[in-house]
This record gives C-alpha cells, structure tokens and sequence, in this order.
C-alpha cells in the first residue's frame, strides 16, 4: 500500500488450465473474479473464478484458495455460496443449502453449522465478522426489505433487527448494496439503506 507496488499472484491462464479436467470449454467463456477475501492471518486468499454468469446453465462459478505468493493454487471442491466470510485461521463462513455453515479450507469440508432457520431464514446474504471475533452479523432480503442478525460466537445468542427496504433498488447499476460493514471496536455495524423520505442514506447499529 505504501509503494504501490504490484505483483502478480495468478493468471486467469492459470485459473482456466486448473479448470480445464472439471470444466470442459472453459477456454471459451470469458472469466472474471469475484469476492476476493484475504484470511485474518495473511497466508490464504479465497476468491470465486466465474464466467458466463448471465446463462445459469452455462454458469461457471468455482471457489478457489490461494497463497499470497501464488503458490498452493487450489479449487475449492466444496461450494459455498452467499457472501462468504473469513473467521480465524482457514475457516470460512458462508451459506450451504438452507445453512450458514462453517467450511475449512484445508480439510476442504464443512465443519460446523451455526444457529438454524429460526435464526438465519436466509442464510444466503451478507456476512461480516467481528474484529474481536465474537459477533456474525447476517443479512437476509433485500427482496422483502433486508433483515440483520447479530449472532454470538460464544453461545449462539442473538437478535434480529427491523427490515429495511431498499426500495427499487435491488438490482441492476444503482443497486443499493446492503451489506454490513463493522467498526474497529466491534461495537457498531455500518450498512446503507433506503430512509423513509426515498433517500439513500446509511444506518448505524449498536451493539449494547
């Protein structure tokens, strides 16, 4: 960040001959990447490889991990869908069928599910993780207006919010994203919505 400095880490020739054996044809669909998270220790990144996403049937979307110096390029046999989010060391935490699940990276399998649908109805939105590692905060919608849970690591307490509408900006350009984003000191979540006078603005929760 100081320098400004760049180097390469993988190639998209590098992604499309690791897919070449589980994705026949992938020199014909023209890839991007997508959700690149760096791990709280700084030794994995996990970003999906995607191409063709507006044909579902010819969608490719695969998870792949990779060290910071583009060494142990691997796919991610297990998919984990939402919007997944790094814990402590290799585990990710992201959605599987009905679930909000937690994935090893390493063992490459999920290794825990955390609350039920009684308390994540969609666990299929956006996740952040604490800076302290005690909190998820989980958001469902935005269809039906967007729902936050506040979940506690230790013991599996947690809340749930009013929903917020996003209005008519759930898809396309002007999208209004609502996904939530923690403070320093793990006690406020910043997320942006619609007000009730139509206006974009952003909203705070604080966690007592």
């Amino acid at each position: 960040m100081d320098t400004g400095k760049k180097e390469l880490i993988v190639s998209f020739a590098q992604l499309g001959e690791a897919l070449r054996d589980y994705h026949p044809g992938v020199e014909n669909k023209e890839m991007f990447i997508n959700h690149t998270l760096w791990n709280r220790d700084d030794d994995r990144i996990y970003f999906y490889a995607r191409g063709k996403f507006n044909k579902r049937e010819a969608r490719l979307n695969v998870p792949f991990t990779v060290n910071p110096d583009g060494s142990d390029l691997t796919i991610q046999k297990v998919f984990i869908g939402g919007h997944p989010e790094w814990l402590e060391g290799h585990e990710i935490l992201g959605h599987n069928a009905d679930d909000l699940v937690v994935y090893d990276t390493i063992e490459q399998k999920i290794v825990r599910t955390l609350g039920d649908q009684s308390v994540f109805p969609e666990p299929g939105g956006d996740n952040a993780f604490s800076p302290d590692g005690k909190w998820i905060i989980n958001g469902s919608g935005p269809k039906r207006g967007t729902v936050y849970v506040m979940y506690r690591m230790a013991d599996g307490a947690w809340a749930r919010t009013r929903r917020y509408d996003q209005g008519e900006w759930i898809s396309g350009d002007l999208r209004s994203d609502p996904a939530p984003c923690w403070n320093r000191t793990s006690d406020q979540v910043l997320f942006p919505s619609i007000s009730r006078d139509g206006t974009r603005q952003l909203f705070v929760i604080t966690r007592r």
